[in-house]
């Protein structure tokens, strides 16, 4: 059995392990399932999960649990009202979230959230540094717009094949990309000698 500090790591891990398969779970028990037996087992996975990191995280923990609190309320609704368009929410929801947490660092006075991690490498940012850090904020706000926009339509008007290869795959390779591409020309940028 997994003591205190081990379990308390592996709850979130198995939650953000959950949320990135999702849309595997949802096309692959659409397949075999009506919409409310998925939306119930889905909550039987995520609910427990969710609850748990919650009490071990606390009320600190909000902004981080937002989105997932978001898709089980998804789920519940689809489960309700027998509706599969309610379980395809989840990437639009995750956008929007991520969406939120670095737009807020935008405003007048705060650190943008790419600063924050460039602060990890180098306390002492220039202002032309800083600027840097706030365009490549607005940058990632812009492709959580385009990535929320994009699962969206996916799930209303595509096949779902097209729907679960976009927000399994594609979407993580994008992001992949645009946080290998920031972080290798912040580092030749910010560490050129």
């Amino acid at each position: 059995m997994a003591n205190g500090p081990a379990r308390g790591k592996a709850i979130p891990i198995a939650l953000g392990i959950a949320l990135a398969i999702y849309p595997v779970a949802v096309w692959a028990g659409l397949a075999h399932h009506d919409v409310r037996t998925v939306a119930i087992l889905l909550l039987l996975v995520l609910g427990p999960l969710l609850v748990l990191t919650w009490r071990r995280a606390g009320g600190a923990a909000f902004g981080a649990l937002l989105a997932p609190l978001l898709t089980v309320v998804a789920i519940a609704v689809s489960a309700v009202v027998d509706d599969p368009g309610w379980l395809l929410l989840e990437p639009v929801v995750i956008s929007a979230a991520l969406l939120l947490a670095f737009g807020v660092t935008l405003r007048h006075g705060a650190m943008p959230m790419v600063e924050r991690f460039a602060r990890l490498q180098d306390p002492q940012l220039s202002f032309d540094k800083q600027q840097w850090c706030r365009t490549w904020t607005w940058i990632w706000c812009s492709f959580f717009v385009v990535n929320g926009v994009t699962s969206g339509t996916l799930a209303v008007a595509a096949p779902m094949t097209w729907w679960v290869a976009y927000t399994t795959t594609l979407a993580y390779v994008l992001m992949g990309l645009l946080f290998a591409t920031e972080w290798l020309l912040r580092r030749r940028r910010f560490f050129r000698g």
